[in-house]
């Protein structure tokens, strides 16, 4: 079969009911495998790949115009590590219709298969494979799985235009009806955040000067503009802020014990990040809990430590270097600490240890302990063989050297222990 695509007679069946009952699309699973589509069959009634291999990912689906993108990646570090190399010949994409799950969007690479290496030493193996299919603005796409594909910063952009900015907008539209409706948890980059960000250019650091807690709700007033929390309750502090893909990712956090000890018990309702901008301090990033704000009991001596944490990714540029103006004070848990060491600090050992080893390897006074060794030993074994060509002796030659003075009284003469020998 030529490479191609095909919605399956059950993904079309789905898609029309959807259109009609306005209700939206889940998809469940992508699926990666290595089966080949043979003459007769018929892609069209699939219920599942010809032969499976392992579970993929993607990014968030986009509904823009009619249509429905995403893109299908795969990579040989999901799943624990492909333990197995294959190729990649077929994917598909599940949703769920009703009680069952269905193969809703099926894909063959025909002749032109790619080959996926086994996970080891820590290369990674990426394919992605673009997915558009066509339904109505109406739709709502969501995924049962976490969308672990790496992401460009084009697709981000177009994620956040689509689906962020939207649904905050729903979210301050809500606020205007908070004592029916509530108010749900959300984030806003400030206007003067998203001025920074845009004139953060290579080679320029992103100095994040503080994060505060607060206990003020949000009311109809638009967060975009603010400078700080409504109501401003205490410091808090995070972990070291990590770029990968051009995201910065770092968690927040607030405890109990923190400057001083918390004297007074109040419920987290909002946070912000604080960030330098030229001589100014801005707020960077406004985040509500709305209506599930978390409460903080007063802090004890010798008691128990309340602790509060909230992910956050702001995106950047790869080349933005971020800094912290506070001491990085968070908890980190076991994978956190992991991440940031590999992340971080190993590829500064690498270089670093690779520079040492190459001065070293051209120092010629590398070893001069074993240097001199060397050349002590050769030197007898040198003269041991003139001996027998140029002063014919040749019988009983032997070896005699000066490591230790063991068994041997000396008269005259002094010991050299360096270079193991008698020096007259």
């Amino acid at each position: 079969m030529a490479r191609g695509f095909t919605i399956t007679k059950a993904g079309k069946k789905l898609l029309a009911k959807l259109v009609a009952t306005k209700e939206e699309l889940s998809i469940t699973r992508v699926m990666v495998g290595k089966g080949e589509v043979q003459q007769g069959q018929i892609p069209e009634q699939f219920t599942d790949l010809i032969e499976p291999v392992a579970q993929a990912t993607s990014t968030i689906p986009v509904v823009k115009n009619g249509v429905i993108s995403f893109i299908v990646e795969y990579r040989n570090d999901l799943n624990g590590g492909l333990q197995e190399g294959f190729w990649l010949k077929e994917f598909g994409v599940f949703a769920q219709d009703g009680e069952k799950e269905i193969l809703l969007y099926y894909a063959s690479l025909g002749e032109y298969p790619q080959y996926i290496e086994v996970y080891e030493n820590g290369k990674v193996n990426v394919k992605k494979y673009p997915v558009s299919i066509v339904v109505t603005d109406d739709i709502k796409v969501t995924i049962a799985y976490a969308a672990l594909a790496f992401v460009t910063e084009e697709r981000m952009k177009e994620f956040v235009e689509i689906e962020a900015l939207p649904y905050l907008e729903d979210v301050l539209a809500e606020s205007e009806n908070e004592q029916t409706e509530g108010i749900q948890p959300g984030f806003m980059i400030t206007v003067k955040g998203r001025r920074l960000l845009a004139k953060l250019v290579a080679g320029e650091q992103l100095e994040i000067t503080r994060i505060m807690v607060g206990s003020g709700n949000l009311g109809e007033e638009s967060p975009a503009y603010f400078d700080d929390l409504i109501q401003p309750v205490a410091q808090a502090t995070s972990t070291e802020p990590i770029t990968e893909d051009n995201v910065v990712s770092f968690v927040v956090e607030y405890r109990s014990d923190l400057n001083g000890g918390l004297p007074q018990s109040f419920w987290i309702n909002e946070f912000g990040v604080f960030a330098r901008d030229g001589e100014e301090e801005i707020l960077l990033y406004y985040a509500t809990l709305g209506d599930f704000p978390q409460y903080v009991m007063a802090y004890k001596n010798n008691g128990a430590i309340d602790v509060r944490r909230y992910p956050v990714s702001i995106m950047v540029s790869d080349t933005v270097k971020v800094v912290l103006a506070y001491p990085a004070l968070s908890f980190m848990t076991a994978e956190e600490v992991r991440r940031f060491l590999t992340i971080n600090l190993l590829p500064e050992f690498l270089l670093d240890m690779e520079k040492k080893i190459q001065k070293h390897n051209e120092d010629e006074n590398a070893h001069p302990k074993l240097k001199t060794l060397l050349d002590a030993d050769l030197k007898a074994r040198i003269e041991r063989l003139e001996n027998a060509l140029f002063y014919d002796i040749k019988e009983n030659p032997f070896l005699v050297t000066f490591e230790t003075l063991n068994g041997i009284v000396l008269t005259k003469g002094v010991w050299n222990k360096s270079k193991k020998r008698l020096e007259c």
